[in-house]
């Protein structure tokens, strides 16, 4: 299958992301097709009026000057028609059902690629500056990133494994991305996983086989670039007879993630090959070799000092404009404040200063003193190992 680039015209306004795919038309085609849209992120129902959401249509070529968000085949229907053929025949009807309905509702066979934003560049500027201490991963993004730009602009980096101290934001950068690319985003905990069920599935040998959440989210999603965190790699302890990890082995290498078969529906593969990892680890030694040959490691040190001033304004403001309540207090914070913060690892800081808040407000401020800041728990100095908080 092949996919057209179309880079926007200079003198033309840019459209961001698959959040704004709408069709441009002349006069005349929008009265000829003033029911037809583009498929977005944002529209559930879209796919309910439209036969094909994913063919190619050669008016559209000619007039639209939008990039299209580049489409795969997800999947083979006729095998998917032996899969229903066969959960009928087992009495699992009511499983493949779900399943069935699940894939039809995301798109059928085929899935889309999300697409770089056209302002990606300022994108990983404003990443860079609410998390000074990634610059090797931004480098990195930003590099693969302007090679997609220079073809069909999807959203794609080979997978990457982030190792440092706890607590210095790994999961939260990531989850940052992908809010900002217009991607789904999960987080696997690779720390409880006793058995590569959870990723890959149980085998339909069991009653009651359950898909893994891998399948899970590729089924349901139009897109089939997600943001997939692998977190905490280095702390897998399952049974060595049902290996958490064994899946990725196959997920982790390209050629073989085109044809990914979730242990609990054998009878057709899907395509997993575009899935953007990032796995995160403390102690990259403990994990297996073959697993670190297929990543591109990065290794994220803690914050400097001044960075973790702009870190924590950063966490702060982010606090108020979440909160009903944010209005009611200052901004920024003061050096007296920002002085008593630099100790606390990045994932500390939205708990203390929430802590510092209400004490601010029970005092009946409206800003922070260095008093509030909570004392029973002193800064990490030596970032203690510990588990994230993904809320931060």
């Amino acid at each position: 299958m092949s996919f057209v680039s179309r880079p926007d015209p200079a003198n033309e306004d840019p459209v961001d992301n698959q959040e704004t795919f709408q069709e441009r038309r002349s006069e005349k085609s929008v009265a000829a097709r003033s029911a037809e849209v583009l498929p977005t992120a944002d529209d559930p129902g879209i796919f309910e009026d439209l036969p094909d959401p994913f063919a190619l249509d050669a008016d559209w070529l000619k007039e639209d000057t939008q990039p299209r968000p580049p489409q795969i085949q997800f999947l083979d229907k006729f095998r998917l028609a032996v899969f229903e053929k066969n959960r009928n025949e087992k009495d699992k009807a009511s499983q493949a059902k779900s399943i069935l309905a699940q894939i039809e509702a995301a798109g059928g066979d085929k899935r889309c690629l999300g697409l770089l934003p056209t302002a990606w560049e300022s994108r990983l500027e404003a990443c860079r500056a609410r998390f000074p201490n990634f610059a090797v991963l931004l480098d990195f993004l930003g590099d693969h990133f302007a090679l997609s730009a220079r073809g069909d602009s999807r959203v794609f980096w080979p997978p990457i494994l982030l190792t440092g101290a706890p607590g210095v934001g790994k999961t939260a950068v990531a989850r940052w991305l992908a809010d900002q690319l217009g991607l789904p985003f999960r987080v696997f905990d690779m720390a409880s996983a006793q058995s590569s069920s959870a990723l890959a599935g149980s085998d339909v040998f069991w009653s009651n086989s359950q898909p893994g959440h891998l399948f899970d989210l590729l089924t349901s999603e139009r897109w089939a670039n997600p943001v997939i965190v692998l977190d905490e790699l280095d702390k897998v302890n399952g049974d060595v007879r049902f290996n958490p990890i064994a899946s990725l082995y196959t997920l982790l290498e390209r050629e073989s993630a085109r044809v990914f078969k979730d242990l609990s529906v054998p009878e057709f593969a899907i395509d997993a090959s575009h899935v953007n990892w990032i796995a995160t680890a403390n102690d990259e030694s403990q994990i297996p070799a073959p697993i670190l040959s297929r990543m591109t490691v990065l290794h994220i040190d803690p914050p400097t000092s001044g960075q973790m001033r702009g870190i924590a304004q950063t966490v702060y403001e982010g606090l108020l404009k979440e909160a009903s309540w944010g209005w009611s207090f200052d901004e920024p914070l003061d050096d007296a404040v920002l002085d008593t913060l630099v100790g606390y690892s990045p994932r500390a800081l939205k708990r203390v200063l929430l802590q510092a808040l209400g004490a601010a407000a029970k005092a009946g401020r409206a800003g922070i003193v260095a008093e509030d800041v909570p004392t029973e728990a002193a800064p990490c100095k030596k970032w203690a190992m510990g588990f994230l908080d993904r809320n931060i």
